[in-house]
């Protein structure tokens, strides 16, 4: 494939999952997600319609993230991009990536979305380049989703360029608290 994406036959999907019930707020990930949907749609860096550029900001239910990836990847002929920004969780049992919502809970699989049915969405999409970009922690579990019957090592050097973290630290499930019950810099996560 040569050339840019073509705006027109285009589109993006931002999520950014700030407020939690149950999780440490991310109140910046509001701010990324505006921002980001800005510089896409800017004329000078991509031009992508604003209508090509859906927003989803703190979603409850798996169905709010999900839908609009569907709806996009149906509409999308040239790039589908789709940015998650929020809590990244690790099943404890699988170690899957799992994609924290507003009523997330530590452990508790079924309260987040399943990396997995995210790709399954992107699978089934009709665009021709389809870009992930993982603001969260943990991102780099998504690799052995990628995997598939590939070397699961290959496939994560493959996608540590589009993850923010390039391998899950050992800490199951939320990035782990400090001993006084805050919440970790980036660079514990």
């Amino acid at each position: 494939m040569t050339g840019l994406p073509d705006p027109a036959a285009s589109r993006a999907v931002l999520i950014g999952s700030a407020g939690y019930r149950h999780l440490a707020a991310l109140p910046s990930v509001e701010c990324n997600v505006k921002d980001l949907a800005a510089e896409l749609c800017d004329a000078t860096i991509w031009g992508l319609p604003e209508q090509h550029c859906t927003q989803v900001l703190d979603p409850q239910h798996p169905a709010e993230v999900l839908d609009p990836v569907n709806r996009a990847g149906e509409e999308a002929t040239d790039t589908l991009l789709v940015y998650y920004s929020g809590h990244g969780m690790r099943d404890a049992a699988t170690a899957d990536l799992y994609l924290a919502l507003q009523g997330s809970r530590e452990h508790v699989g079924y309260t987040a979305v399943a990396y997995q049915h995210l790709r399954a969405a992107l699978r089934d999409s009709s665009a021709r380049r389809k870009v992930v970009l993982l603001d969260c922690c943990f991102s780099g579990r998504a690799a052995s989703t990628l995997a598939g019957e590939e070397d699961a090592l290959a496939a994560q050097q493959r996608s540590r360029a589009r993850t923010s973290s390039p391998r899950p630290p050992a800490t199951p499930w939320p990035c782990p608290r400090t001993a006084s019950g805050t919440p970790p810099s980036p660079a514990n996560c």
